[in-house]
């Protein structure tokens, strides 16, 4: 399983974590994260790995000790993965840190290792450079970038991160731009609609049966997924939920929320 003797020494000093010892989780990610931070909150972990559907006994959460303390973890986050007719159990790899004073010490490698033969399928998204690396030391192969996709509505975009004339003119034809493009999404949204909803209910069942077929690679979205991800979450940033009807009947939903890009008020799906 492991690499070499060094390797096996070290993961001696890894154990999946217990509730008994969630203080001392909470004081190691306090001091990685800030005090401060929403991932050092006790109702965050909680969430993230008491809360979730998929919870099975012990967190999926891994902790690394030297002499007693904790100078590292990964965690993951349990969902269910379907690629055609096919449903396996996947993993999320997150949360991987190391104190300062055990980085490059071989820990680093070894946490995702230890997240990866723990479920079926791994995986990991919105990675920092430094982990970036410790996955690929650890066997982990990159499939590519996720594309952020971003709509410019107003010519105040271009406008505030140039004062020459041409940004000014930009910014008018922007403006006509955003116009024309809204102008043509009312015609197309003709007997749509959004409806604001407190909370999921059966009716996200009924939009995962008849949209999840359609993917050929999908991680579940049930309404017990849904309920867990928004509605329970801790944090939501003023994220609010909606169903997306036309003509009556739900047919998918969406969750939006509001927010500062760059200095520029911004809208996120």
């Amino acid at each position: 399983m492991y690499a070499s003797s060094y390797e096996t020494r070290l993961a001696a000093d890894v154990h999946r974590t217990t509730l008994e010892e969630r203080a001392d989780v909470l004081d190691f990610r306090a001091r990685m994260y800030g005090a401060r931070s929403a991932f050092a909150d006790p109702a965050w972990v909680r969430w993230l790995y008491d809360e979730v559907p998929t919870h099975r006994g012990r967190p999926a959460l891994w902790v690394f000790r030297r002499a007693g303390a904790i100078h590292g973890q990964i965690g993951a986050i349990r969902a269910r993965v379907r690629a055609g007719a096919v449903e396996r159990d996947l993993a999320w790899a997150l949360d991987l840190m190391i104190s300062p004073e055990q980085r490059m010490r071989g820990a680093g490698a070894l946490l995702p290792k230890i997240a990866r033969d723990a479920s079926e399928v791994v995986g990991g998204t919105e990675v920092s450079d430094a982990a970036r690396k410790a996955f690929a030391r650890a066997g982990w192969q990159q499939h590519g970038s996720l594309p952020r996709w971003v709509r410019p509505v107003r010519g105040a975009f271009v406008r505030a991160r140039s004062d020459v004339p041409l940004a000014r003119l930009l910014g008018r034809g922007l403006d006509a731009g955003a116009r024309a493009l809204g102008a043509i999404g009312v015609a197309r949204s003709r007997g749509r609609r959004l409806v604001s909803i407190p909370a999921f209910d059966d009716r996200a069942d009924l939009v995962w049966q008849n949209v999840g077929a359609r993917w050929p690679v999908i991680v579940r979205r049930d309404r017990a997924w849904l309920a867990w991800r928004w509605d329970a979450c801790p944090d939501r940033r003023g994220a609010r939920a909606f169903y997306m009807e036309r003509r009556g009947e739900v047919v998918g939903w969406v969750v939006l929320r509001t927010g500062e890009e760059r200095g520029l008020r911004a809208g996120y799906v």
